[in-house]
């Protein structure tokens, strides 16, 4: 790959704080105007969009309610959008990996599948070679990449452009960024975990839930950390459930604001 080219495609991705949506149900069927108002709500704390992820209950949703998810998001902002696709099957992913091409999203954010890096290794070079959108992956907190050298070798790519990483393990997220600021790795870090946010230097930015709540808070932590506001998320972190079922608290809180019509959850009604 040309060297300028790799450059560019890795300094495309905007330093800050993208919101992992929640998806909004009415009566069964994805609620539009409650995805409208949710972004508005959010929009001029965040840089970016990831919705279809964890939070959007996205292993739930059909094929068909993720389009219409992602273009509803589409529509609503130009800021960049990286919809979450949790299938297990790479044909799948492709699939709507064309989809989000389509509705003009700046790439897609995947999970990491497996437990072992071979495994990992080779599902990703295969994923690479039937796609060719950017991608963030996602260290999940059951399967997760957590040696740099792997990290490496996934970075040389030049097409995954970033890290969400809720694996909490904290000594390797600091080498991720102690890395990035060496320019060892070329990938933006980005901490996933709400308690984990007193991040050391070379965090490029926050993937975490609780912004679709307190997005001020979390920006103020991001700008302008203090052990005060800190402090200040993590009882919230407990509070609201974030190392539980939180996307279910997420949607009783936001209904309680009235920014969305209903707290119910995605059913598995349709298959994808």
């Amino acid at each position: 790959m040309n060297i300028n080219l790799f450059k560019s495609m890795q300094t495309e991705f905007k330093k800050g704080l993208y919101v992992p949506l929640i998806t909004p149900i009415l009566y069964g069927s994805f609620d539009r105007q409650s995805m409208m108002r949710l972004i508005r709500s959010v929009d001029n704390y965040v840089d970016g969009y990831v919705p279809c992820l964890s939070s959007g209950e996205g292993q739930l949703i059909s094929n068909k309610e993720w389009r219409e998810i992602v273009k509803c998001v589409r529509s609503q902002t130009r800021k960049p959008l990286f919809p979450g696709i949790k299938r297990n099957n790479l044909r799948e992913i492709a699939s709507l990996e064309r989809i989000a091409k389509e509705l003009n999203c700046e790439g897609i954010t995947v999970p990491i599948p497996f437990k072992t890096w071979k495994k990992n290794k080779r599902y990703f070079q295969n994923l690479l070679k039937i796609t060719t959108s950017k991608i963030i992956i996602y260290n999940t907190e059951n399967a997760y990449i957590s040696s740099l050298k792997n990290l490496q070798e996934l970075d040389s790519s030049g097409r995954i452009i970033a890290i969400k990483d809720s694996s909490m393990n904290k000594k390797f997220f600091a080498q991720m960024c102690k890395a990035r600021m060496k320019g060892q790795i070329s990938m933006r870090v980005l901490q996933g975990m709400e308690h984990q946010l007193d991040i050391p230097n070379g965090c490029d930015g926050f993937l975490v839930s609780l912004l679709n709540i307190e997005p001020a808070l979390i920006r103020d932590m991001f700008w302008h950390p203090t052990r005060e506001t800190n402090q200040k998320i993590l009882r919230l972190f407990w509070k609201y459930n974030l190392g539980g079922s939180w996307f279910i608290t997420l949607k009783a809180l936001l209904l309680q604001k009235k920014i969305i019509r209903s707290a119910e959850e995605v059913r598995m009604t349709t298959k994808p």
